[in-house]
């Protein structure tokens, strides 16, 4: 069952990512809009990539952000791999920048920063795809 469920949540990840990209190629300067919907999008990527990382090593499945960011800081003091990938730093700075700030805070600034954590998200994602083999 977790086998078939990590591969579920990797596969709504990369998903996830893909409708990150196609709102940011809508996105128009000065209409934050799609940016934001893009910035959410990713963050959800973060999210399910994460949850398939805590299933995969903890056995678990968070059902929160906060029981997500517990779980991997765990991991970030048991695996070195977790650690040295800066999971735990990655996942919490899509959580305030794209999540928290972007899409909830309707503050997007720097639009820069926030569109290569966007597109970032493919990397972490990946990340976690070789952790798990």
């Amino acid at each position: 069952m977790s086998e078939a469920r990590i591969k579920e949540l990797l596969d709504d990840a990369e998903e996830m990512y893909r409708a990150a990209l196609e709102e940011l190629g809508r996105w128009e300067k000065g209409e934050l809009g799609r940016f934001r919907e893009g910035a959410e999008k990713a963050w959800c990527a973060t999210f399910r990539a994460i949850a398939a990382l805590t299933l995969g090593r903890m056995k678990i499945e968070p059902s929160s952000t906060r029981e997500a960011r517990i779980m991997l800081t765990k991991m970030a003091e048991t695996y070195p791999e977790v650690k040295d990938r800066k999971l735990l730093e990655r996942y919490m700075t899509r959580e305030v920048a794209l999540h928290g700030a972007c899409f909830y805070g309707n503050y997007c600034e720097p639009i820069e920063e926030n569109e290569r954590r966007i597109k970032e998200t493919k990397n972490l994602i990946d990340d976690i795809r070789e952790i798990l083999k």
